[in-house]
């Protein structure tokens, strides 16, 4: 079998493509890059998060949907593609409520989405529904959304704060950082060796 020889076969993949495994010429299995899959994994619990939200819109009589989505750009910033568009939408009247998983979709920046969720909405009379944090508007105000707020803040900094701190300590121990330069491959045997 060529799996005796996997490091042979490896040779000959091209990067970002999977190797397909097969049974009497019928594909069975996929072999793929882990940072491939995992976003993968990431694009599907995304689309199944989105199927919540649109049964609770639909649940709660809306059917003319419009999904903004800002894939992969932190929450931290509020100048993200999807958000802006969806703001400048529900400026011009083009929508009643808006549907999120929880507020942490908004962003996670306690002043801005506080001035969204306390002023925008209630002037623009949109209905906010936090699926998962269990908040409607419709149904009053949540006391517990700006700690919500606030603790979606502090999160996104004790992420960043960690995940620079873990990226400093994997530098120092001389295990690259990104992708490697032009000319160079990661070692099949090693992946955190170039060659």
């Amino acid at each position: 079998s060529d799996l005796r020889s996997y490091n042979e076969v490896l040779r000959d993949v091209a990067v970002g493509e999977p190797v397909f495994l097969t049974k009497n010429g019928r594909g069975r299995y996929a072999i793929v890059d882990m940072d491939e899959f995992e976003k993968t994994q990431a694009t599907l619990k995304l689309l199944g998060e989105l199927v919540k939200g649109e049964m609770s819109a639909k649940e709660k009589g809306y059917t003319n949907l419009v999904h903004f989505m800002d894939d992969g750009i932190s929450g931290v910033t509020m100048d993200r593609p999807g958000l802006v568009d969806m703001i400048r939408q529900l400026e011009e009247g083009r929508a009643a409520a808006v549907f999120v998983k929880d507020l942490s979709r908004l962003g996670r920046n306690y002043i801005e989405v506080g001035r969204l969720t306390e002023e925008f909405f209630p002037e623009h009379d949109i209905r906010l529904v936090a699926v998962s944090d269990n908040i409607d508007t419709a149904e009053g105000d949540n006391e517990l959304a700006p700690i919500r707020n606030l603790f979606n803040e502090w999160y996104a900094r004790d992420i960043s704060k960690k995940r620079r701190i873990s990226n400093k300590i994997k530098g120092n121990g001389g295990e690259p950082m990104g992708q490697p330069p032009y000319g160079y491959m990661k070692d099949p045997d090693n992946p955190k060796r170039w060659i």
